[in-house]
């Protein structure tokens, strides 16, 4: 246990002894009012305890400073969701039924559960869940074995600020009121947003301290112009230029909540990609986080403050009012035995005594009646008070209704209105009773601060159970648009169109085969036509070589008629035609010509080759144009359908938005208007009830004073009927009893200083 808590529960188990003595005194010696006064002081002082609430955006480490804290993962902590309803840590002897954990449902319900493995826990706290956890969650205690839980502590995780589920912000701020203390935690990577400042303003005037806690240092670069001091010195900066008028500045404390939770956790969790580290390196890590200097001071801070400090000294102070009374009418009574008074001045003692009697009748009367009508006018500020914070209630849930744009968004909210409305009246009704049992018994001591404690301790415990009907009646969902006919009607127009689709592609299908055909015809005819062309341009063009006459010379001996040789010579000449080059040419031409023959058969060939039976491309073409334009009517019939159907279905919805928006207002009023009549029924029968009460207490308180003085009465007239050795007897035992008292009473004193006594802490400690 911190040395702090210990500090504190010394003095509280100090505290205790000293009213278990004050009771035991009262008990033996016949005091029965006084014993039971005494006894509430104990049992109120043993009920005490000490609540930490956790605030912030969400993905500061809220979830995983409070794991740090247990020395375990238990609650889910990811970067990518939010906590997304109260959860408190209490320890596991606060837990009824050994149970692990108990789910607070938004209808009122709950259910035990007997795990805390994380899996487990997420059901009921995360937005990950596959149950919607804001709507139907109220809060969830975990009752957990842990040192830091020791000594009636609680932890309350909440919700991230800009998270929030509508109406957990009000369980959130009535967590604020409760606590000690009020832990507002800054991530270091974005700390001080406009959001942050926005709801501190909102909270400072609720909580009883605020501690300002900067997470996730390790994530800031260490050098001269980025450290975690320098982040907190502008904080405090900011938080000074925002708040100006604040006298009170919040400790700053500086941590790495995931550095401790990973040196204190016995699972083998993940550190800047490693995951195993030694146990050398998590007393490094443990260092480094600040976490061990954290929780000294948060501990000093927490057992310094004003309810801490209240817890003891209310009981104490009270207590010792009552011991000196006590002494005095104990020394009262001693003197009238230690006192040798005749007959008629005793007489005359004991009617002054009875006038006193009278007198201190007729003063009560008279403060009844002064109490009564302050008790009338406080009543009436409650019941104000609490029906402006209903008022406000429900303008900031109808206001936040203009921001949902969608009927699909309204659907969504009607889902988690009963638990908006269930949280709402129940931050109501916490803030409405923690008025009433501050005004209330500020009113009574005014005038009789002895009955003060025992009127507290009464409204406490008083169940008010104002709990107005929150089921809502979900609207219609979907509105009649005469879907059946509209989708017949589209249905008909579809397959028309389909089938004149499958006309008009058939169509398509059937004129680019023919146009494909036509155009291979006419390829193949005008290459025929072509080669044709050639050939008769050929043809035309064709000239005969002419015939060449070639000449042959030759000498020849001349012969006589007789045959004799003459040596005398003569030249012949011979005429004869060369037709070579005709040959060869009209070889050519024979030759060019089969060319062209033979082109021309095969183009004939291949140009009757193509077969086609169907419709020429021209006729098809007009029957598309036709088939197209049919199309595109039914298409347009098609589109006017939709449109018509849409602007119908646009009208409808926005009908229903609005009928659905005005039906979740009506809810709100009706739900606030119930709420605020419920609560003027509870002060009716509170105040009924109260008088009766409160009558019950000035009776004993009465009781208690004329009992008093019928002691010094009984003693008066006792005392003139004992002998002397009687009367000694009876003044020892008073003054053993006065010795016991001052005893007591001295105690009282020296704890009361001992209380009063104690240092605060330093502002800033980073």
């Amino acid at each position: 246990m911190n040395k702090h808590l210990s500090q504190f529960e010394d003095k509280r188990t100090e505290t205790g002894l000293v009213l278990k003595d004050i009771l035991r005194f009262y008990s033996e010696n016949g005091y029965t009012a006084e014993e039971k006064i005494i006894a509430d002081f104990i049992d109120m002082l043993q009920k005490e305890e000490f609540s930490i609430v956790i605030v912030g955006e969400f993905s500061v480490g809220k979830s995983t400073f409070l794991n740090a804290l247990m020395g375990e993962k238990i609650l889910p902590s990811y970067s990518d969701e939010t906590t997304a309803t109260v959860t408190c840590l209490r320890h596991k002897n606060k837990a009824d039924n050994h149970q692990k954990g108990c789910v607070y449902y938004a209808d009122g319900t709950s259910e035990d559960i007997d795990s805390i493995e994380t899996d487990v826990i997420s059901k009921y706290v995360s937005t990950r869940s596959d149950i919607p956890v804001a709507a139907t969650v109220n809060h969830l205690d975990l009752f957990l074995d842990s040192p830091f839980l020791d000594g009636n502590i609680t932890l309350v995780d909440t919700p991230g600020l800009n998270g929030t589920a509508d109406g957990h912000r009000e369980i959130t701020e009535a967590q604020i009121m409760k606590s000690n203390v009020c832990l507002f935690m800054f991530s270091a990577d974005r700390p001080g947003g406009q959001s942050e400042f926005e709801f501190l303003s909102q909270i400072r005037t609720k909580a009883d301290k605020i501690i300002f806690v900067l997470n996730k240092i390790d994530q800031i670069k260490n050098n001269e112009n980025e450290s975690y001091e320098k982040v907190a010195e502008n904080m405090l900066k900011n938080f000074g230029r925002i708040f100006p008028d604040a006298t009170d500045i919040p400790e700053f404390w500086c941590i790495s909540a995931y550095q401790a939770l990973v040196a204190r956790s016995h699972e083998n969790l993940s550190y800047r990609g490693r995951t195993s580290v030694s146990d050398e390196d998590k007393a490094r890590l443990l260092k480094m986080s600040r976490m061990e200097e954290f929780e000294d001071g948060l501990w000093n801070f927490i057992t310094e403050g004003d309810k801490a400090k209240n817890s003891l000294i209310t009981p104490i102070s009270r207590a010792s009012k009552m011991i000196d009374e006590t002494l005095k009418n104990l020394e009262l009574e001693s003197a009238i035995y230690d006192s040798a008074v005749d007959n008629s001045d005793a007489q005359q003692i004991i009617d002054e005594l009875s006038a006193k009697i009278t007198e201190t009748e007729s003063k009560m009367d008279k403060l009844k009646s002064r109490i009564n009508a302050d008790i009338d006018q406080n009543l009436k500020n409650v019941l104000e008070f609490t029906l402006t914070k209903v008022r406000l209630f429900k303008g900031r849930q109808i206001a936040n209704l203009q921001t949902f744009q969608t009927t699909e968004d309204l659907i969504e909210l009607e889902k988690s209105l009963p638990s908006i409305i269930n949280n709402g009246v129940s931050a109501a009704t916490f803030e409405f009773k923690e008025k009433l049992v501050n005004d209330i018994t500020n009113a009574v001591g005014k005038y009789l601060p002895d009955v003060a404690e025992s009127v507290r301790i009464y409204i406490s415990e008083y169940e008010f159970n104002i709990c107005p009907d929150c089921r809502y009646n979900q609207t219609e969902n979907s509105f009649e648009l005469g879907i059946e006919q509209y989708q017949k009607s589209v249905n008909k127009t579809c397959v028309e169109i389909n089938a004149m689709q499958a006309e008009l592609d058939e169509l398509t299908a059937q004129y680019t085969k023919a146009l494909k055909i036509e155009k291979e015809r006419e390829k193949i005819y005008n290459d025929l036509n072509l080669i044709k062309e050639e050939k008769q341009q050929y043809e035309n063009g064709l000239e005969k070589p002419k015939v060449k006459r070639v000449y042959a010379t030759e000498e020849k001996p001349r012969f006589s008629l007789f045959g004799l040789f003459r040596k005398k010579k003569i030249t012949e000449t011979t005429e004869y035609i060369d037709d070579t080059e005709t040959r060869a040419w009209k070889k050519e031409v024979e030759m060019r010509l089969a060319e062209y023959s033979e082109q021309i058969r095969q183009k004939t060939l291949e140009y009757n080759a193509i077969e086609y039976d169907g419709k020429p491309s021209g006729e098809l073409n007009e029957e598309i144009h036709l088939k197209s334009s049919i199309l595109s009517e039914l298409h347009k019939q098609l589109d006017e359908k939709r449109e018509g159907f849409k602007n119908r279905y646009i009208r409808e919805n926005v009908a229903l938005y609005l009928k659905k928006k005005m039906y979740i207002e009506s809810f709100y009023n009706e739900g606030t208007n119930s709420y605020s009549t419920l609560a003027a029924e509870a002060i009716d029968r509170f105040s009924e009830e109260f008088r009766i009460k409160l009558d019950e207490i000035l009776h004993n308180d009465l009781e208690r004073r004329f009992d008093l003085i019928n002691k010094n009465i009984d003693a008066l007239r006792f005392q003139l009927s004992l002998s002397n050795d009687e009367k000694n007897e009876k003044i020892k035992n008073i003054n053993r009893q006065i010795g016991t008292i001052k005893s007591l009473y001295y105690r009282i004193e020296e704890l009361k200083r001992s209380l009063n006594c104690t240092s605060g802490s330093d502002k800033i400690a980073i």
